[in-house]
């Protein structure tokens, strides 16, 4: 397997995932985008090549994700984590830490029937909402 291979791959897991994050079925984005269902499904299976940005520009509004986020995935953009502007050194080895563990994740969940990804993306989503949560709460933040 060829890298482009492998970038094509996880890409169409990634879009996946978000699709079913969103509880689309790939008609239904496809109607949403005017992006064709044949092609979301030939991106997702990892058959097509990965989609140029104006798909890319397409598709993110309706997964929720910012366009950016999708040029990063796609492979056109790469995050230089050496320009963040983090605080503290501990806040940015946690940023890498997850990075590398959605990666792990992303290969894990290959396999998964739909069903499964959507019980994992709703347990995903919970877990963010309560993180979200604690920290708006933590009354130790405020000045």
């Amino acid at each position: 397997m060829n890298n482009n291979e492998t970038n094509e791959q996880h890409f169409g897991i990634y879009l996946k995932y978000l699709r079913n994050l969103r509880g689309y079925s790939i008609i239904e984005l496809a109607r949403l985008s005017s992006v064709s269902p044949s092609y979301i499904s030939r991106l997702e299976s990892g058959s097509r090549q990965t989609p140029k940005p104006d798909v890319l520009k397409k598709l993110a509004p309706h997964l929720g994700v910012g366009y950016s986020e999708m040029m990063v995935k796609a492979g056109y953009l790469t995050i230089n984590t050496d320009d963040l502007t983090i605080d503290d050194e501990q806040t940015k080895e946690l940023f890498l830490s997850l990075t590398e563990r959605k990666k792990d994740l992303l290969r894990i969940v290959d396999g998964f029937s739909e069903t499964t990804i959507k019980m994992i993306a709703k347990a995903i989503k919970q877990i963010r909402d309560e993180i979200k949560n604690e920290f708006l709460n933590d009354d130790s933040l405020e000045d």
